[in-house]
């Protein structure tokens, strides 16, 4: 090791080798970036100033929106650099802040998700004893031990992976400062840190999504058992913004993830080829396809809270269900 240099800065792969095709690829992903942003900080600062939308939902959504700002201002604007530049590299210090502050928020937002989930099933399940139980002491709470849970999963791995020694290339197949492709480039035995990484993954994925399962799966059984068709369909209209986001942010993520076999099919490639430039062209076009498809994917994955806050104004705007049938709606019933 004593004759080996380490590495100082990585280098992200292109999105493509065409330098035009990049400049679209800029403008495109600074269109979904600004109006990410332009509506989380609308999401932000409605759900903060207007008081009728002081509750246990909104005060959530608002957290949310704030965790997705911090999430696209860590790498986005590095991409769009990225794009502009021949030289597409990052220190690396840089880099590990940027893994850092990639999984904070991002981890938080499951965490966050399933507390949404409980929400949802006070609302509708024991509506009666909503405002006692999601109180804002309560609210905070939760809210706060989401941030602390995803700090205490994120920062030992973050540690742990950048004690590793890297020594040989320093080029990521990514977009983005992350584990599975740092883990790719070190010298060291990540045999343990892989273990670790995949035990977070297995809380952080499946922890989560168990808590919504159970929620909704007690919504449901609440739901059915409301006579009127009307008002059941009005009471469920209450989780289907939160419903859809856990379905597309679970989904996003899953994807991304079961991407990284990418590595293997270019392997594969690489063992099969014909000829050495076929090679390495097919690689090449193989390891932009996936880098691109992971980029939708993020940007699919975090226009959540904007669509979240969508539907629920709109179900917030159109709510008239809360007299009928002797249901009370949640929202209208702590927004006075």
């Amino acid at each position: 090791m004593e004759n080996q240099t380490m590495v100082t800065e990585f280098i992200f792969s292109s999105f493509t080798s065409d330098p035009q095709l990049e400049i679209f690829f800029f403008f495109l992903l600074l269109l979904v970036y600004l109006l990410t942003l332009m509506g989380n900080i609308i999401i932000f600062t409605i759900t903060l100033l207007d008081h009728r939308l002081h509750t246990p939902m909104y005060f959530f959504l608002r957290n949310y929106s704030f965790l997705d700002i911090v999430f696209t201002l860590d790498f986005i604007p590095k991409m769009l650099i990225n794009l502009l530049v021949k030289k597409k590299t990052i220190s690396f210090h840089s880099c590990f802040i940027q893994v850092f502050f990639f999984f904070l928020p991002g981890v938080s937002e499951f965490y966050l998700l399933a507390v949404m989930s409980l929400d949802r099933y006070v609302a509708v399940c024991i509506p009666l004893r909503y405002t006692t139980i999601m109180n804002s002491s309560v609210c905070w709470q939760l809210v706060l031990g989401s941030w602390l849970l995803s700090f205490l999963l994120t920062l030992p791995g973050t540690i742990m992976t950048s004690q590793l020694v890297f020594c040989g290339p320093n080029i990521i197949n990514h977009f983005l400062c992350d584990f599975n492709p740092l883990l790719q480039l070190s010298c060291s035995d990540t045999q343990s840190m892989q273990l670790f990484i995949l035990g977070s993954a297995i809380i952080n994925l499946l922890g989560t999504l168990a808590v919504s399962i159970i929620c909704y799966g007690y919504i449901i059984w609440t739901v059915m058992s409301i006579p009127s068709t009307t008002g059941r369909k009005k009471a469920f209209s209450t989780c289907s913004a939160h419903l859809m986001v856990v379905t597309i942010l679970y989904g996003s993520c899953i994807f991304t993830y079961v991407s990284w076999q990418c590595d293997g099919s270019v392997q594969s490639v690489s063992h099969h080829g014909q000829e050495e430039d076929e090679r390495v062209q097919q690689e090449e076009e193989y390891q932009q396809l996936c880098i691109l498809s992971e980029a939708q994917e993020y940007e699919l994955g975090h226009i959540n809270p904007v669509l979240h806050a969508w539907l629920i104004f709109e179900q917030y705007k159109n709510s008239d269900w809360h007299n009928e049938d002797n249901v009370e709606s949640p929202i209208m019933q702590t927004s006075g």
